[in-house]
């Protein structure tokens, strides 16, 4: 064989490669756009918005809970599994125009798909047990009650609001539920319990909500109860043992 032909032949190979790497690279990237919508469960024709996603493209090109969309670059959607399976083929940065009806209005809104984030990882200090993979609307509603649950531990002992973080608790727990997620050691029971365990170097803090009312459960590393402490109350509040105090703050 010819150093001609041997030079064709590998330049074609390479060629071929990194076709297949781009052709791979792009069909991995489609799909893992955000869109920020969360269709309402109805029998109407097309998708009624039940809540827009804060910051997220959608708000962004101004669509609003109640918007009853019709139209996707042209084509009609006609229930929320069409208008998913559409966004699902776009790319971060493709724009979509969007036709939709608001009090009997029609309009159009131009929405620029954005990349979904990559999940963060959680700090060795704070290891969080409900590390499950969710869709990004879901997982941003749990990361939202996260920071309000933080946000309350970290106004301990004065100015905590227990049933805030009863409520958080809740949505956590509702959220995986729409999930079917099964993750006993922290979330169970009935509707009114749910609970939130944190570990850190010193064992593992859990949040336990049931009945309206919030206890912290304080195990070591081995998984034995070490105490109890009741956060219904100022006062209750104000008797936490400050390394507690310090521990969940920390969290």
């Amino acid at each position: 064989m010819n150093s001609r032909l041997t030079s064709f032949l590998c330049l074609l190979l390479l060629l071929v490669v990194a076709v297949g790497q781009l052709f791979a690279a792009t069909t991995a990237e489609q799909g893992r756009v955000v869109f920020g919508v969360v269709p309402a469960d109805t029998n109407v024709k097309g998708v009624v918005v039940e809540r827009v996603l804060p910051g997220s493209p959608a708000e962004k090109a101004g669509l609003r809970a109640g918007d009853h969309i019709w139209r996707l670059n042209g084509v009609n959607v006609t229930h929320k599994d069409a208008l998913r399976q559409m966004i699902a083929t776009g790319r971060p940065g493709d724009v979509l125009r969007v036709q939709y009806r608001r009090s009997e209005v029609w309009r159009t809104a131009l929405v620029e798909l954005a990349a979904r984030p990559e999940p963060a990882s959680t700090p060795v200090s704070a290891v969080s047990t409900e590390q499950v993979a969710v869709p990004y609307e879901v997982s941003l509603q749990m990361s939202q009650a996260r920071a309000r649950i933080r946000h309350q531990l970290g106004a301990l002992p004065y100015r905590m609001k227990p049933s805030a973080v009863v409520a958080d608790l809740r949505e956590l727990r509702n959220l995986a539920l729409t999930l079917q997620v099964n993750q006993p050691n922290w979330m169970q029971g009935g509707n009114d319990e749910a609970e939130l365990e944190y570990t850190d170097a010193q064992g593992s803090l859990m949040l336990h909500a049931l009945d309206g009312r919030l206890t912290l459960i304080v195990r070591d590393a081995a998984g034995n109860v070490l105490s109890l402490h009741a956060l219904n109350t100022p006062q209750e509040c104000r008797a936490l043992p400050q390394e507690l105090v310090r521990r969940l703050q920390a969290l």
